[in-house]
């Protein structure tokens, strides 16, 4: 979807230090959360492909983990993302790590 790839540029120029692009991108990743929830079965076929697009993929991945029963095949494609997002010794690394935690939990995933 265009719409999603144009809003997860926006959530990725994101400048910390200037609260209207935080706002901005805050923005961006709330309409890309409707648009995965909001998505049907068909709209949500459309959506997977993105999980090769660069920008999109580390908000898409969440957003169908947290949103959807997803097949099998993405749902593992999308911890796969997760788990390349939580390598590494930064704060955004960490974070990573917790979610993969929370949601492996959740999911039953070992």
């Amino acid at each position: 979807m265009k719409s999603y790839i144009e809003l997860s540029k926006v959530a990725n120029s994101i400048a910390y230090e200037d609260a209207s692009s935080v706002k901005r991108s805050n923005r961006a990743v709330d309409e890309m959360y409707s648009i995965v929830r909001n998505a049907d079965s068909e709209s949500l076929k459309q959506l997977f492909p993105l999980l090769e697009d660069p920008l999109s993929k580390r908000w898409l991945a969440h957003q169908l983990v947290e949103l959807h029963n997803l097949p099998l095949e993405i749902e593992n494609q999308c911890f796969y993302i997760v788990e390349q997002l939580a390598a590494g010794d930064s704060a955004e690394a960490f974070g990573e790590s917790l979610w993969l935690k929370e949601w492996s939990n959740k999911l039953g995933r070992t």
